[in-house]
């Protein structure tokens, strides 16, 4: 039996179905002598999901990558993999971090190393919180002009005039 169950649900009548295996689980393991907690967490919102992708946007049209102009894919690809060397060791992330790393496999040929790199997508809400505040440092320190939308949507009109 593994030591860790991630459950996610994305629409309400999968929560029952979920909420019933995770019983069992925890049951099974209670039972086997184990203490067990229970987390519910919220994954990022897709309001978070498009922000940092604004960013992404903007970064690419203001910045030099590696002395190049690259697009926004090879930008979220350095942001995870730097925003990810700057927390790991956080203990605010820590929990966030465990399942999340990167880390390398073997080829299938078995003549090398492949790396797995981080990926947003699993991002917790406080991951994904993380990393919009260190994207937007990454870009004040490269004199990005942000959009409006990667301010957020409820930027009020006078810190956008600022922004720009």
């Amino acid at each position: 039996m593994s030591d860790r169950l991630e459950i996610q649900v994305g629409r309400a009548k999968e929560v029952p179905r979920a909420a019933e295996r995770a019983a069992q689980v925890a049951k099974a393991m209670t039972l086997a002598g184990h203490r067990v907690a229970l987390i519910v967490e919220s994954l990022k919102s897709r309001e978070q999901e498009r922000l940092y992708h604004s960013c992404f946007r903007d970064l690419a049209r203001d910045c030099l990558l590696g002395g190049l102009k690259q697009d926004t894919e090879a930008w979220k690809r350095a942001l995870l993999q730097a925003f990810y060397e700057a927390t790991a060791n956080d203990p605010e992330f820590a929990d966030d971090w465990r399942t999340r790393a990167p880390r390398m496999v073997p080829e299938l040929n078995g003549r090398g190393l492949l790396m797995v790199n981080v990926e947003s997508k699993k991002f917790s809400v406080r991951l994904a919180r993380g990393f919009i505040e260190f994207v937007h440092s990454v870009g004040a320190e490269r004199g990005v002009r942000w959009s409006r939308t990667s301010l957020g949507r409820d930027v009020p009109d006078e810190l956008f005039a600022e922004a720009a």
